[in-house]
């Protein structure tokens, strides 16, 4: 189960062919940039416009310095704790959420809420109006169409009923990241006869002459968000050359 190889020193077990080098390509926070361009949330789409670390824009946003070390996570910091904020948005983050995440009062972790919403005005309208549309609906469509039924809000039990919002908000996400990749894969083999050997999640692998492989991988990184542009938002990826995964 390739899927689940962690990244640790594991993964210097997978070793290039001799005279060949592997790349890496990462796409860079695409379901966030993703989140950006369904919510059409104006503050991230800007930020992510001039090319700023959406994660420092957060916690300046929550009235945190990114540097400091955090009070929830030894050995983090507050940068990383509005990175797991942002990341827990994208499935419908609520103030209940957070103070389970980070053990904090429920009150405490509503004022991280408000000042969220206060910066990314777009979020909670985008949540408001999924959750509207799929209870009509019962169903909710990413970006280039596909849909998925959504039953869980008319079971009995609350718990199922939020577990169908989560999924209601996070689906039109996560699915249309999903289709990025896939389109981007569809177009190195077919245009470019790419010589891909692995896909996981948002990460390509590629086997390539060892020879080229330094400016295979600056085409790579130079080339591929130009063929997964949605209205305007370009899709940036890093890319890596070497001997193993």
């Amino acid at each position: 189960n390739l899927q689940n190889v962690p990244k640790t020193e594991m993964r210097k077990l997978f070793v290039a062919e001799e005279g060949k080098k592997i790349a890496r390509v990462d796409f860079i926070q695409i379901e966030l940039c993703v989140f950006a361009v369904i919510a059409q949330e104006p503050e991230m789409l800007r930020a992510f416009a001039e090319g700023k670390n959406i994660h420092t824009e957060t916690c300046i946003a929550l009235g945190w310095n990114p540097a400091d070390p955090s009070p929830f996570n030894l050995g983090k910091t507050r940068y990383d704790d509005a990175k797991t904020i942002n990341f827990l948005m994208l499935y419908g983050g609520s103030a209940w959420k957070i103070s389970q995440e980070f053990h904090i009062p429920i009150d405490e972790a509503t004022i991280c809420i408000k000042r969220y919403m206060t910066k990314y005005v777009g979020i909670q309208r985008y949540f408001d109006e999924t959750i509207d549309k799929v209870g009509t609906e019962r169903k909710v469509v990413n970006y280039f169409g596909r849909t998925r039924r959504i039953d869980a809000l008319y079971a009995e039990d609350w718990r199922v009923k939020k577990q169908g919002e989560r999924e209601a908000i996070n689906t039109p996400i996560q699915g249309t990241a999903a289709e990025i990749v896939k389109l981007a894969m569809i177009d190195l083999h077919e245009r470019h006869h790419a010589p891909l050997i692995l896909q996981v999640h948002d990460e390509l692998l590629l086997e390539v002459d060892a020879k080229t492989a330094k400016n295979y991988g600056l085409w790579l990184k130079e080339y591929i968000p130009t063929i997964t542009m949605i209205d305007g938002m370009k899709f940036e990826v890093e890319v890596g050359i070497g001997d193993t995964w």
